[in-house]
């Protein structure tokens, strides 16, 4: 397909066609070249499905996911805001807290209550139900696993 060849620049166009009239093969494409496609395995038994995933841009409020993202630290989203008290008093310089219930969640993140979301943008940890004691425990021995003391 690098090639000059005749063959090559056959190849070459039909993909380019390609791409242009199939928007789900320009994502697919798009996500594998960029690696936005790449998942890590939960290391958690029991973890949510959503664990190693790559967070999709979530419209919180007047900012977005990916806007809230930062280099030095992870994200914890409340997003139905029930847990608020439950989960704001882990906030640390390594782990900010946000609230927010996202507008028109996507596929898999209706029910979310809480996701912790790497500095990378893929989810580390993810809660769809449980009390807020539960919430806290299993995000507490999350973070014993990812962060710094």
């Amino acid at each position: 397909m690098t090639a000059f060849s005749p063959e090559g620049l056959s190849l070459r166009g039909l993909l380019s066609r390609l791409i242009g009239t199939l928007p789900d093969l320009n994502d697919h494409l798009a996500a594998q070249i960029g690696s936005l496609a790449v998942t890590y395995p939960p290391t958690t038994p029991g973890a949510h499905p959503l664990t190693g995933t790559r967070a999709p841009d979530l419209a919180l409020g007047h900012t977005s996911l990916f806007g809230l993202l930062r280099a030095d630290s992870y994200l914890l989203i409340d997003l139905i805001s029930a847990a608020t008290r439950s989960l704001a008093h882990l906030a640390r310089p390594d782990l900010r807290v946000r609230t927010g219930a996202p507008h028109l969640p996507p596929a898999g993140w209706s029910g979310i209550r809480a996701a912790l979301i790497r500095p990378d943008g893929h989810v580390a940890w993810a809660a769809a139900d449980g009390d807020d004691t539960t919430l806290v425990r299993s995000l507490t021995a999350v973070l014993a696993g990812t962060h710094r003391n």
